[in-house]
């Protein structure tokens, strides 16, 4: 998948959880649990897009759009500023990929002596700058330790595969929302991802909090164990009305529309 299909399915679930919240049949809690449980994909869709177009680092590194996110050989250039990276067994015993198949005809590999020896050593001598080397000359084994410790250093927030987008302290606290932090654009402030609304009294305020906690709430999970009570966070079963799930399809429309303007490397997706 490219860095726009996520954008491109988080719009067409989004078409699908508004045309459902539009029709004139009546609803019962197992569809407004079901409309919950995509919309949870929207945001989930919209973040990784957003994470991935933003800039990191001193030298604003961007993720290729000509590569697949999910498996292309891992760019720990990119994951080094971002903190990011598809899978996190890119990192399991030293790999630098999430693919083998695809990094071995790459010739990012080495298998050849034994499993734990990943990678190869021309492609190690290209991400370890020179002056992290102090001229000395390295044999493999001490190169890939010197990679290994590099690799430590980057410490990933979050992976694509784990669906976590949304837990404190996860791709959105620590990857996006940071970046927006007092930025607003000149058509308002993006919901969710950036700085909070103005609230203007106690009513929006609980509106506000209730959506939040709704997109918070939100795992993979849910749809199985929305008929065990006992799994369901506290709280959040009766927050799923249909009145918080249009506001909720309203956020992500507006989130949508503002994305041109708070990213510029944006290239856009139809509605």
């Amino acid at each position: 998948m490219k860095t726009v299909d996520f954008l491109r399915v988080a719009i067409k679930h989004l078409n699908f959880c508004e045309k459902v919240l539009n029709s004139s049949e009546s609803k019962d809690e197992n569809d407004l649990i079901d409309i919950y449980y995509i919309l949870g994909y929207v945001f989930e869709g919209f973040a990784v897009y957003i994470a991935y177009k933003l800039e990191y680092g001193d030298d604003k590194i961007v993720w290729d759009d000509l590569k697949d996110i999910d498996d292309d050989f891992f760019d720990i250039d990119f994951s080094s500023a971002s903190h990011l990276a598809y899978h996190d067994k890119s990192f399991y015993q030293g790999k630098l990929v999430s693919n083998l198949k695809k990094a071995r005809e790459q010739g990012c590999l080495d298998l050849s002596q034994g499993p734990d020896y990943y990678i190869n050593k021309s492609y190690l001598y290209s991400k370890v700058s020179q002056s992290s080397l102090q001229g000395a000359e390295m044999n493999d084994k001490e190169l890939q330790k010197m990679m290994l410790k590099k690799l430590d250093a980057v410490g990933l927030n979050f992976c694509v595969t784990n669906h976590a987008f949304n837990r404190p302290r996860n791709l959105v606290d620590r990857c996006v929302r940071p970046k927006f932090h007092g930025f607003v654009s000149e058509y308002g402030t993006l919901p969710y991802f950036g700085d909070p609304p103005d609230i203007k009294n106690a009513e929006e305020a609980m509106e506000y909090e209730e959506q939040v906690a709704l997109i918070r709430s939100w795992e993979t999970s849910f749809r199985y164990k929305c008929g065990d009570d006992e799994h369901l966070k506290e709280g959040i079963k009766e927050k799923i009305t249909e009145k918080n799930l249009r506001k909720l399809t309203e956020c992500c429309k507006k989130i949508f529309e503002l994305i041109p303007s708070y990213l510029p490397h944006h290239k856009g997706a139809k509605k």
